[in-house]
């Protein structure tokens, strides 16, 4: 048999909670050059708003620890759902990240097309965890079973569902953010 579920949980919120912990360290450490390199700074700010989604994976974790009934290993398709699409954004970001590292002034368009293509499947995965979320909601509140009769459950579930998608929220906006500072002051050289 494996781990009681309840721990594994709890286990996860640990290393989200610390994951989140170096996130803010990391943020720290990149105000701190960005003071010494004259100001806040492009990345600095762009770092900052990174940060609200690792705030909102932590909390969407923690909220999940909330559940105390019995099927604490079933998680909802439909934030198993979410949760996957969230992790494919996060991939996409990485990606438009490597690929903005390339772009510049009369680059090549194999680098700007990758980028763009990245950024609109973030956009599109944004859409998703959006529906997943709302189906997450209808498909709890329906539910006449484990979560009609357990309101912790019922509560831990939705909020870590608003979390990542929340979080995907965010993860949408650095991407437009690190988009709008690439074709208006690298691209466009302003």
């Amino acid at each position: 048999r494996g781990a009681d579920p309840l721990q594994v949980l709890v286990a996860n919120a640990e290393r989200a909670k610390e994951w989140e912990s170096r996130a803010d360290e990391l943020l720290n450490a990149a105000r701190a050059a960005a003071r010494r390199a004259g100001g806040i700074g492009f990345f600095a700010n762009l770092i900052e708003s990174a940060d609200d989604i690792a705030d909102d994976l932590e909390d969407a974790a923690f909220n999940l620890t909330l559940a105390t009934g019995q099927d604490l290993g079933q998680i909802p398709p439909p934030l198993a759902e979410l949760a996957g699409y969230l992790v494919q954004g996060a991939r996409e970001y990485v990606m438009l990240l490597e690929t903005a590292r390339h772009i510049r002034r009369g680059g090549s368009r194999e680098d700007t097309q990758d980028f763009l293509e990245a950024f609109h499947r973030i956009a599109s995965l944004e859409h998703l965890c959006d529906d997943a979320q709302r189906v997450l909601k209808r498909v709890l509140l329906a539910e006449t079973g484990h979560f009609a009769n357990h309101f912790a459950d019922l509560y831990g579930v939705l909020e870590a569902g608003r979390k990542l998608e929340h979080a995907s929220d965010h993860l949408l906006w650095v991407a437009i953010t690190l988009r709008d500072h690439i074709f208006g002051q690298v691209v466009g050289g302003s």
